[in-house]
This record gives C-alpha cells, structure tokens and sequence, in this order.
C-alpha cells in the first residue's frame, strides 16, 4: 500500500496466488470446447454457496471503438467441496469468436470480490489484421534517399531509414515530427550491420538490414497504405537477463498510454500474476514505487502480452504500434530504483521503447533475484529448440491521423 491506502500490483498479486477458487489457465483456440478446470480451495465453503459469473467481450480498438458485451451468464457449481475439483462448461453463443476476452468472475457468498479471471480468444496477429483491414486507403508511395538515408512518404506519413545502421532515423505524420527513433536494435546484443539494401516490388517498398554472423535479420516495409511493417528475427545471446529490441522514445514528450495487453500494473519476469488482459489507459508518472510519486499503477515498467499501444504525446499527436508476435512484453522506459534499492536493482536494456520475448527478474528484501529459483534465473537460449532457429517479432507501425 502507498501512504494513502493506494494497492501497489502486490496487492493483485497475493489476492490472485492466494484466490481459495483457483482457476487453470487456458489457451483458447478454434477447438475450444467451453471446458474451464476450476478447484475449490476454500477449507469450509463449498462452492455452490459463491456466485461465478462469465463474460464474452469484445474490447475497444486502437481506433476508439466501445466495449460490448456478446453474452454474459452464470456459471453454475451444483456441488464443489472444499479441496476438489471439477470441469465446468461456459455456454458459447454464435458469436465467440468475434470476442476479444472470455472473462470469468468469482464472488464469496456474501458478495465479495474473490477473483477475475481473464482469457484472450484471439492471437495478437488476427486481432491486428482485424483491425488494419478497414484503415486502409491505397496510396503511392514515394521513395527518395540521400548519402546517409532512405526516405519514404505515403501520403501524410513520412519515414526516414538510416542507409549505416537501418534504423528509424525519423518519423512525421501531417502534425510533426514523432520522437520515435533509433531502432531496432537488439536489447542484449552488439552485433555490427554488414549491408542495408533497399528494394520495390509493385509499389511496395523494403529496407532490409543484415548483420554479423547472421545472428539477426530486420526488414522494413512501407506499404501504399501508409503503415510501417518491421519484421526482425533474431538469436539471443545464451544466458540472458532479457531479449528483443529497442527503440529511443523522448520521456518529455510522452503524455499517456492506451493499450490492449496485460494490466494495468506492470511485471518482472518473476513476477507475472496480478494482472488482467483488457483495454488500459493511464497517464505518464514518474512514481518510484514505496518511495516518491505515489501515483500507481506506476507507468514505467514492463507489460506482458501485448496485443497493441497508442502512445498519446503532448501538443496532441500520437502514434500506434500492432504487435503479431505472440508472448511479447512492451517496455515503457527504465524504471528507477529507490534510494537504497539493495537486492531489488535492475539492469535494463537501453532503450525507451522495447519490445521483449525476455525480460527482468528482480530481487526482495533479503535475496537477490538469482538465488530465487527457475523463475527468477537468467533466459537460455539454444537455437535448436526455436523455429527456424530464430525468435521472432513482428510489428505494425501506424503513424497516420486519423
């Protein structure tokens, strides 16, 4: 708690690991059946005294459109003792698939919040192609490029692609210059660039950047509908505290963040319970938790599951990021330590802007973080393990206004 009784995300986390009604996570997918795994671990209650109730949801878009509930109904439990088990089936009307998030809630018999339980029915990639395809309009693409840059326009949209590195050097829509740039680079290695090559095929535009040893492979492409799409595969280093890439993103400039992910308190790799998948919004602060500011959810940190982000900036512009990728965790600059952080400093990758399949553990009061067991040690890596040897990330940047 903060000193005014504010909940820090521990407070979401013990009240999830500790629910007495434990829910099984599960992935649902087109062969989802309506089955949810659910034990009762209360010592005297048993269940059917507690109301469950579920939720198909369909959450707003980046675009701004309204949440809307598809069905929503009681979960009935007939008879669940204490310390047992059962499988209990959620109707599943027409329309589930059109859902963004299955949503299960659990009260006690006296009506008190328990626990809300949260299930993604859409994979990052079909909910960013589901948005996309109605934003559209085909345009021509131009393409100049002096000594040291590529540069592309689509309409509004203006982006310029550093020839030496391959980075975004700048971007512009019809309200400025966004303070987006230098990236990607890969958070946790320094491999060197060995070519940049630009290429065009129907209209269509590609800068693709190679590297040493072949450890890692970007490719830009600018589309005639003016989004920006950046594919980069990559191999991590072995023994890795995080993974994935940077950008800079100006912290002055920044005012506010709308996302669809995990939230809307921000986690560490050893601490990933607490949060629910849902549509956030929250302002920019500079809270270094237990110690200054005060403002929670603190807005620095890193989120889990990210589906996409719009970051508002000051003078009114903004910009949007779509992530395909599965499992991916955004960055949203360092987090600071406190005045004597001891056994809870973190090390960071560089960037601002990041977008991770790894990210940090941190340590408590007494231990540091590699001493804490499997969930807290470093990432390891071995290509053989991974498709096409690979991780892979890939995004959609949408720099137009709307």
């Amino acid at each position: 708690m903060g000193p005014y009784h504010q909940k820090e995300g521990s407070y979401y986390t013990i009240k999830d690991i500790w629910s007495p009604v434990f829910m099984e996570n599960k992935y649902i997918t087109a062969a989802f059946d309506g089955t949810l795994n659910i034990e009762n671990r209360f010592h005297y209650t048993n269940l059917s005294d507690c109301k469950l109730t579920y939720r198909w949801i369909m959450l707003p878009t980046a675009l701004g459109n309204g949440r809307s509930i598809i069905e929503e109904g009681i979960l009935a439990v007939k008879n669940l003792q204490p310390m047992q088990r059962m499988a209990l089936k959620v109707n599943m009307p027409g329309r589930w698939r059109q859902a963004d998030v299955l949503e299960v809630e659990a009260r006690d018999p006296y009506g008190r919040h328990i626990n809300t339980w949260t299930f993604p029915v859409k994979s990052p990639a079909q909910t960013t192609d589901a948005i996309l395809a109605a934003t559209r309009p085909q345009q021509m693409v131009t393409f100049s490029e002096t000594g040291e840059d590529f540069i592309f326009n689509a309409g509004e949209v203006k982006v310029v692609i550093d020839k030496k590195q391959g980075t975004l050097k700048q971007a512009l829509n019809k309200n400025g210059v966004l303070p987006l740039a230098d990236g990607p680079v890969a958070a946790s290695e320094t491999d060197k660039v060995t070519g940049v090559y630009h290429t065009e095929t129907k209209g269509i535009h590609q800068v693709t950047v190679a590297y040493e040893k072949n450890r890692m492979n970007v490719v830009w492409t600018m589309a005639r509908d003016g989004l920006v799409h950046l594919d980069v595969n990559y191999k991590p280093s072995n023994n890795s505290s995080f993974c994935g890439i940077d950008f800079s993103l100006a912290e002055d400039k920044v005012e506010r963040i709308k996302w669809m992910g995990n939230g809307p308190y921000r986690v560490w790799k050893n601490r990933t319970r607490g949060v629910a998948f849902n549509v956030w919004e929250k302002k920019y602060n500079n809270t270094v938790t237990g110690s200054s500011g005060f403002i929670y959810p603190e807005f620095k940190g890193y989120y889990s599951n990210l589906y996409w982000a719009k970051i508002f900036l000051k003078h009114g512009n903004s910009f949007k990021v779509y992530c395909r990728s599965d499992d991916i965790y955004l960055k949203l600059f360092n987090p600071e330590a406190g005045p004597d952080p001891a056994n809870t400093a973190v090390k960071h990758s560089k960037g601002d802007l990041s977008f991770l399949h790894g990210i940090p553990a941190i340590g408590n009061k007494f231990s540091k973080p590699d001493v804490l067991g499997p969930e807290s040690a470093n990432y390891q890596f071995d290509a053989k393990r991974v498709l096409n040897d690979y991780l892979a990330i890939s995004l959609v940047f949408d720099f137009r206004v709307y």
